[in-house]
């Protein structure tokens, strides 16, 4: 509006500003650790007089990742708690909502089972729709299946590991110390044979120090050819999911902001 106030934006739109941001941040780190794979001064393969081969990082992981890891978590987190104050602001309900319910409004990440009782009692799962009250009050019966379903408590595949990983590193980060990251090396060898048959194996979450292993393919005849490609990368030094070892930081931090852009905002969009 000219010469007035500008109008405030929607929760949709702040969101879909916010995942392009975290974009921003996802792709700044990618380059950092593509420079760094690409330096050959990053590591050595050293061989000793047995032909033993071993794996020597020269360099530690870039002190800057943890900070951009950091903001593009805080992002997240914002983005979800931005959802929760928007779906009891709605009142759809029409209920006369408490005094403090802004100051107590947050998206809940339970990263276990709540309980109840003395002894504790553990929920049974799904936690009803009254356990979620004092935080968001007056929310739909959809909404509230919605984020329950989302809950890290529960165990198996799902998308709630996504929000495990975000709760897992929003603790961390503000509770206790930046992120520890640490360097890996995945190996790949690809064989080729003498009678043009081919194979690949891939071995990952080798520290330093680690011996290089051989080719894990199925064994036809002595191998004509074998190429072998190795590919640091920085992994999280903290159990978030598959295991700290095996998720590359800016490939997590990406298929975290691809589930926020497929099924989480897009089903907050039809609740708000």
């Amino acid at each position: 509006m000219a010469g007035g106030m500008a109008l405030p934006i929607d929760s949709i739109a702040s969101a879909k500003l916010k995942l392009a941001r975290i974009a921003v941040h996802v792709d700044e780190i990618n380059q950092i650790i593509v420079k760094l794979a690409r330096s050959k001064d990053a590591h050595e393969i050293l061989t000793d007089a047995n032909g033993k081969q071993t794996i020597h990082f020269l360099v530690n992981a870039p002190p800057e990742i943890p900070i951009i890891a950091g903001e593009i978590v805080y992002q997240f987190r914002s983005l979800l708690d931005q959802f929760a104050f928007h779906l009891v602001k709605s009142n759809p309900s029409g209920m006369l909502l408490p005094n403090d319910w802004e100051r107590n409004c947050q998206f809940p990440l339970l990263l276990s089972v709540p309980t109840t009782g003395n002894p504790p009692i553990p929920h049974p799962i799904p936690v009803p729709y009254e356990f979620f009250e004092e935080r968001l009050p007056g929310i739909t019966r959809a909404a509230y299946a919605f984020i329950e379903i989302l809950q890290p408590y529960r165990s198996g595949p799902g998308i709630h590991n996504i929000l495990r990983i975000i709760g897992k590193l929003s603790n961390i980060d503000k509770h206790k110390h930046p992120y520890v990251l640490l360097p890996r090396m995945a190996v790949r060898h690809d064989v080729t044979y003498s009678d043009g048959m081919r194979g690949t194996s891939v071995r990952g979450g080798l520290k330093h120090g680690a011996e290089v292993p051989l080719p894990e393919v199925p064994s036809r005849e002595s191998p004509m050819n074998v190429k072998r490609t190795f590919v640091p990368y920085i992994t999280f030094d903290e159990t978030i999911g598959a295991g700290p070892d095996t998720l590359g930081t800016d490939n997590l931090l990406k298929v975290c902001l691809e589930q926020f852009e497929t099924v989480i905002v897009p089903a907050f969009e039809k609740l708000v």
